[in-house]
């Protein structure tokens, strides 16, 4: 997640303080990345210890990495 909040800084991709915001510094809005990078993490690494077991499920995990993208 820190990693994350850096690249997100690093490339603008946050809220800038102003009059109307409540925020002092740059607030990152990149931690659905971080959500999504952590589940794809945990799918991969589930697939490579559970080979066997994760073929009847295959499809389903790809159809969840696909609707999450949007």
């Amino acid at each position: 997640m820190p990693r994350v909040r850096v690249f997100a800084l690093e490339v603008g991709w946050a809220d800038e303080p102003n009059a109307r915001r409540l925020n002092k510094e740059p607030l990152p809005n990149a931690g659905g990345l971080a959500i999504f990078s952590a589940v794809a993490v945990a799918l991969v690494i589930t697939a490579l210890l559970h080979p066997i077991s994760i073929e009847h499920v295959q499809i389903n995990v790809l159809a969840i990495l696909w609707a999450a993208r949007s």
